[in-house]
C-alpha cells in the first residue's frame, strides 16, 4: 500500500485502495500457505522500474518476475550472499552462507557485520561502506567466523544499489582450502630450491 501511495504521488494519479489491500491480503495468505512470511521488498525495485519509463502494467508484472528471479538466483547461489543496509545491519542471507558459517536464518539477521567479520571495527567497515558507495563496488579478502568461533578466509565481492535508501550486496566465497593449496605449493617449492642447493 505504501508502494501504491509512492507511485500515485509521483505519477500524480489514484489507486483503488480496496484492491490494493485486498490483492495484498491474498499475497499475505499465499505466502504462509507456502511455508513465507510476507514482507515488502520491492519498492526500491518498483521506483527504479517508473524512472526508467515504465507504465503499464506488463512493466510492473515484468519487474515483479525480476525480482523474483534475482531473489531466487541469490537463494540458491554456491556463494554465500548477505544484504546490508549501509549502518551495517544485516537485511538478509541466502543458504550457501548460513551453511558455510553455521547459523540459522534468525541467529545471523540479530547479529552485524562487526559481529561477523574478524578484526573489523564498527569505523573500518564505515569506512570500506563509504569506499563501496564511491566505487560503485570492490573485492577484497578477510576472515569470518563461523558460529562455533573458527574461523575462515573469505573473498568479499560487494556491490552498491541505492535501492530501499542504499544496500550493499555482499558475495562471499570460503577460500580457505584455495589457500591451504598455494601454502603447500609455497612449502614444496621451497623445499625443492632446498635441495637443489646441496648440503650446507
Amino acid at each position: 500500500l505504501k508502494t501504491c501511495v509512492v507511485l500515485a504521488a509521483m505519477t500524480r494519479s489514484r489507486h483503488d485502495s480496496n484492491r490494493t489491500l485486498i490483492g495484498q491480503g491474498l499475497g499475505n495468505m499465499a505466502s504462509a500457505a507456502l511455508g513465507g512470511m510476507a514482507g515488502a521488498g520491492t519498492m526500491g525495485a518498483t521506483l527504479v522500474n517508473l524512472s526508467s519509463g515504465g507504465r503499464s502494467r506488463w512493466s510492473g508484472l515484468i519487474e515483479g518476475a525480476l525480482s523474483l528471479g534475482a531473489f531466487l538466483l541469490l537463494a540458491t547461489a554456491l556463494d554465500g550472499c548477505w544484504i546490508v543496509d549501509l549502518d551495517g545491519r544485516l537485511i538478509d542471507v541466502n543458504e550457501a552462507y548460513l551453511r558455510m558459517a553455521g547459523y540459522t536464518r534468525e541467529e545471523f539477521l540479530r547479529l552485524s557485520v562487526t559481529d561477523v567479520v574478524v578484526g573489523q571495527s564498527a569505523a573500518a567497515v564505515e569506512a570500506r561502506t563509504q569506499q563501496c558507495i564511491r566505487d560503485g563496488g570492490m573485492r577484497f579478502e578477510t576472515r569470518h567466523r563461523r558460529r562455533d568461533g573458527r574461523e575462515f578466509a573469505a573473498e568479499v565481492n560487494a556491490s552498491y544499489s541505492p535501492v530501499d535508501g542504499g544496500r550493499l550486496f555482499v558475495f562471499v566465497r570460503d577460500v580457505g582450502a584455495r589457500k591451504r593449496a598455494e601454502e603447500i605449493v609455497r612449502t614444496r617449492l621451497a623445499l625443492a630450491s632446498l635441495v637443489r642447493q646441496g648440503p650446507l
